[in-house]
C-alpha cells in the first residue's frame, strides 16, 4: 500500500506554482514564502478573474476552490443581482450539475460566457495565511472572507516543509502495523462509545459479498452466496469507470466462487481487500 511520499502533488497552475514552489526550486521567492508562513498578516495578491478561471479549467486546486466558492458566478447570490428573479432557462446558461463533462465550472467556462458574468479583466484581491496553531492553511478575499476550504497541514521529520510545519502526520505508512493497529483503535472506540454508530451486531448480509481471507494466511478473496445469513460487512465505495476485464459474467461465476484472480485485479481492490482483512472484516 501506498506511503505518504508516494501521494501526488497537488494540481496547480502556474500562478499558484509561484506561491507554492517545490522545496528544490532555486526561483523560489523566499519574502512570498515567509509572509505565508511566519507572518500574522499572512501573504496579499491580486489576480484577474481570467487567471482564476484559467487556473480552475487547469483543475488548480487554489483556483477551484476560489471559483466554487465566488458568489459573483451564482446569478441568485452575486451582489450586483440580489433583486433579479432567475429560471431554469438562466441557471442553464451557466451551471451544469456535476454533468459528465465535470465540475459545473468546466461548462460555465467553456461555453459562451454569460452576460451577466463579472469582466474577466476584474482584479481581485486574495491573501494567503498558514495559522500555526491550527496548523491549517487558508485563503479569503479581500473582505477578509473564507474562499472554500482550509488546508489542514501534516508532514514528516525528514520532509523540508517541517521547518515550517511543525505538525507530524500521524499515519506516514497506509499499510503498516502501526496504522492498522490505530484504524482497529478507533473503530473500537466507535463501537463501544459511540450510541449513534451502527455498532457491531450481526446484520442481515446482501445476497452477494465478497469474502477475504483472515489476516495470517496468504491473501486471498471469493465470491460468497450469502442471502439469509447474517453477519457484518464493509461497502466500498468505487468508480468502476468502463467495462472491466474481471467483471463477474455467468462463464465466470462458479470459478469466482472458488477464487478470484487476486493478483490480477487493480491495485485499488487488492488495497481494499487488504484493509479489511486488516481490521478484522470478513466481508466486503
Amino acid at each position: 500500500m501506498a506511503i505518504m511520499e508516494e501521494f501526488p502533488p497537488f494540481k496547480l497552475c502556474a500562478l499558484c506554482k509561484g506561491i507554492f514552489p517545490s522545496a528544490d526550486d532555486p526561483n523560489a521567492d523566499e519574502s512570498i514564502q515567509s509572509q505565508i508562513w511566519t507572518n500574522d498578516k499572512g501573504y496579499c495578491f491580486i489576480r484577474t478573474r481570467e487567471e482564476i478561471e484559467r487556473g480552475a479549467m487547469e483543475s488548480c486546486e487554489f483556483c477551484t476552490d476560489i471559483v466554487q466558492d465566488d458568489r459573483a458566478y451564482k446569478k441568485d447570490r452575486s451582489p450586483d443581482r440580489q433583486n433579479e428573479t432567475t429560471n431554469k432557462e438562466d441557471d442553464y446558461e451557466w451551471r451544469s450539475e456535476e454533468a459528465d463533462e465535470g465540475p459545473y465550472y468546466i461548462a460555465m467556462f467553456s461555453g459562451p460566457r454569460a452576460g451577466w458574468f463579472p469582466s474577466m479583466d476584474q482584479k481581485l484581491g486574495f491573501k494567503i495565511k498558514f495559522h500555526s496553531e491550527y496548523k491549517h492553511l487558508a485563503v479569503y478575499d479581500s473582505n477578509d472572507r473564507l474562499m472554500g476550504r482550509t488546508w489542514c497541514l501534516y508532514t514528516t521529520p525528514d520532509n523540508p516543509a517541517s521547518k515550517l510545519i511543525h505538525a507530524e502526520a500521524t499515519l506516514a505508512e497506509f499499510g503498516s502495523v502501526e496504522t492498522f493497529g490505530s484504524i482497529r483503535k478507533w473503530l473500537g472506540e466507535c463501537v463501544d462509545g459511540h450510541p449513534e454508530c451502527p455498532g457491531d451486531k450481526p446484520r442481515e448480509l446482501p445476497t452477494g459479498l465478497i469474502m477475504v481471507s483472515p489476516l495470517g494466511t496468504g491473501p486471498s478473496a471469493r465470491l460468497c452466496e450469502t442471502l439469509g445469513n447474517t453477519g457484518q460487512y464493509c461497502a466500498l465505495s468505487y468508480c468502476w469507470g468502463g467495462d472491466q476485464v474481471h467483471k463477474t459474467t455467468r462463464e465466470k461465476y462458479d470459478a469466482y466462487l472458488r477464487e478470484l484472480p487476486y493478483e490480477e485485479l487493480p491495485q485499488t481492490i487488492r488495497d481494499a481487500f487488504q484493509v479489511a482483512r486488516s481490521v478484522g472484516v470478513t466481508y466486503i
